[in-house]
C-alpha cells in the first residue's frame, strides 16, 4: 500500500494469498527479478491467490511466475473509482496458472478492468515471455482489457507462444511480437464493443497449427489477408501454419547482480540438451552455477568455471517444487520448455539467496 517501495531478486513461495499485491496506493513500485510459485489457496468450489496482483504504477521487470492456484500476473481492478495507470511491465515469465488447482480456470496474463473501475491507461508490455502447459484449468490466450474502455496500451517484442485478446483499448502501438498459440485458439482475438481501437499494429510474427482462419475481429472470423484488409494493420508482418520449430533462447541479465540472468528456453523440437551462450553474463574464469527455477532450492543443474564455451543445459529429468499443503503437484515443462537462474559465484560464497523456511 506504500509507494516508493523495490522488491528485488526475492523468492516468494508457498504463500496463501498473493505473492505480492501493490495497491493503486502503491505508486512508483519496482518488483524486479523475483521469483514467485506455488501461490493460493483452493477449497472444493473455489480457488485464488496470484502470483503478482497488481493495481499501482511503476515497474515490473525481469520476474518469473509460475504453478499458482490462480492468474500468475493478475494486473486487476474491479471497484468503484479504481483504475490502473502507468504501469510498465518488461521481460517477465508466467505459466501454469491455475495449475494447483481443479475447480477454476485461470489465465497466466490478465490485464484490465471492470466496472464500475475507471479504466487503464499507459500500460507497457514489452520482452514478456510465456507457455501453455497444457493444465486443463490454465486458460491459454493473453488477456489483454475486459470489460471497461482502456487508453493507450503498447505490445512490444513479447514472445507468447499463445492467443492474445485484446479488448476496449482506445490507442495501441503492436509491433515486434511473436503471437503463436499452440492450440486451436485464435492468434489475435480483437475486441471493440465498447470503444474504437486507433493503432499501429504491424512488423509481427504470427503461427500455430495450420487454422483456416486464426484472427478474429469483434464477430468475424479472418485469415491473414482478410485481417490485414479489416483492419489496416500488419501490412509488414508474417503468418505462417504449423507448430514452432527449432530452438528460441532469451537470457536476461540482472541489473542489479552482476553476473546472475534469467535463461528462457524453448526447445520446440525437444532436445535432450540446448546450448546456451553465456559470454554476455559471465566473464572467463568466474566460477558459476546454473538452478532450475521451478525447484530453485533443489541443487544446482550446472556448476562450473566459465571457460568462455556455451554452457550445455539439460531439458529433461528436471524436477518442480512441490507446494504445502492439499494442493496438486505440478509437472514438469520439460524437454519443451525450461527457465534457469545463472549465478555468478566469483568472489562470494552462494548456494542460494534466500533459505527454504
Amino acid at each position: 500500500y506504500a509507494p516508493n517501495v523495490s522488491f528485488i531478486n526475492l523468492v516468494v513461495h508457498d504463500s496463501v494469498r498473493s505473492g505480492f499485491y501493490t495497491s493503486q496506493e502503491a505508486t512508483n513500485t519496482l518488483i524486479y527479478g523475483c521469483i514467485v510459485y506455488n501461490t493460493g489457496w483452493a477449497s472444493p468450489d473455489n480457488a485464488e491467490g496470484h502470483g503478482y496482483y497488481l493495481q499501482g504504477s511503476g515497474e515490473i521487470c525481469d520476474n518469473l511466475g509460475f504453478n499458482s492456484t490462480g492468474a500468475n500476473f493478475h494486473v486487476y481492478a474491479s471497484g468503484a473509482d479504481c483504475h490502473l495507470r502507468n504501469l510498465t511491465m518488461d521481460g517477465n515469465v508466467a505459466f501454469g496458472a491455475g495449475t494447483l488447482q481443479s475447480v477454476r480456470p485461470y489465465r497466466d496474463w490478465i490485464i484490465g478492468v471492470d466496472a464500475p473501475a475507471v479504466g487503464a491507461d499507459n500500460i507497457v508490455l514489452k520482452n514478456n515471455m510465456g507457455f501453455l502447459t497444457g493444465n486443463p484449468t490454465t486458460l491459454a490466450q493473453v488477456q489483454i482489457g475486459r470489460e471497461n474502455v482502456n487508453g493507450s496500451l503498447v505490445l512490444d517484442s513479447n514472445y507468447w507462444p499463445q492467443g492474445i485478446v485484446v479488448k476496449n483499448w482506445s490507442n495501441a502501438t503492436v509491433s515486434g511480437n511473436v503471437f503463436a498459440p499452440q492450440n486451436s485458439d485464435y492468434a489475435v482475438d480483437l475486441q471493440e464493443n465498447l470503444t474504437k481501437l486507433a493503432a499501429k499494429w504491424d512488423n509481427n510474427c504470427y503461427a500455430g497449427p495450420s487454422k483456416h482462419r486464426p484472427f478474429h475481429f469483434n464477430s468475424k472470423e479472418c485469415n491473414f489477408s482478410e485481417w490485414k484488409k479489416a483492419t489496416g494493420y500488419d501490412s509488414n508482418s508474417s503468418c505462417t501454419g504449423g507448430r514452432l520449430q527449432g530452438t528460441k533462447v532469451f537470457v536476461r541479465p540482472n541489473r542489479y547482480e552482476p553476473g546472475r540472468a534469467n535463461v528462457v528456453v524453448y526447445n520446440w523440437d525437444r532436445l535432450s540438451k540446448v546450448a546456451i551462450d553465456v559470454c554476455s553474463i559471465l566473464r572467463v574464469g568466474d566460477a558459476f552455477e546454473v538452478r532450475n527455477a521451478e525447484d530453485f532450492f533443489s541443487p544446482p543443474v550446472a556448476t562450473g568455471i566459465f571457460d568462455g564455451q556455451a554452457l550445455e543445459l539439460p531439458m529433461s529429468g528436471l524436477t518442480v517444487a512441490k507446494p504445502n499443503g492439499p494442493l496438486k503437484a505440478p509437472l514438469p515443462t520439460g524437454p519443451t520448455f525450461n527457465v534457469f537462474v545463472l549465478l555468478s559465484r566469483t568472489n562470494q560464497d552462494i548456494a542460494v539467496h534466500a533459505r527454504r523456511q
